[in-house]
């Protein structure tokens, strides 16, 4: 297994110093089997609204959370994304706490594979 790990890390040192056509799908192949060989899986904290998904993203310049429309994979990049499950309800709790907008959409803590 730790030989499996070092040649997945050794292929995406190799990826990042070429550029080509596939390197966007060669390289979410290797998140995903680097996902099912590790067993690490990301969180995202999101909702339904009208049937379009949202996810919560973070705004530096006004120090806060928002709602991301997720329409495609580009919009999915700039999802906040925690490392596991118990941070990102962590900061679903703070949020409903101190976000009375946000608290009102029902936020839920889901996988992030889900929507990816």
């Amino acid at each position: 297994m730790t030989l499996l790990i070092g040649n997945l890390k050794k292929l995406m040192m190799l990826l990042n110093k070429q550029s080509n056509r596939n390197y966007c799908q060669i390289r979410s192949l290797i998140y995903y089997l680097s996902i099912v060989i590790i067993g690490t899986m990301e969180y995202v904290i999101s909702t339904e609204i009208n049937d379009v998904l949202y996810c919560i993203k973070t705004n530096a310049e006004k120090e806060k959370f928002e709602l991301q429309p997720i329409y495609g994979i580009a919009d999915f990049r700039k999802a906040f994304v925690c490392p596991n499950h118990s941070v990102a309800v962590m900061f679903q709790n703070w949020i409903n706490k101190n976000d009375q907008f946000l608290a009102r959409h029902n936020l839920e803590v889901s996988p992030a594979a889900k929507y990816r």
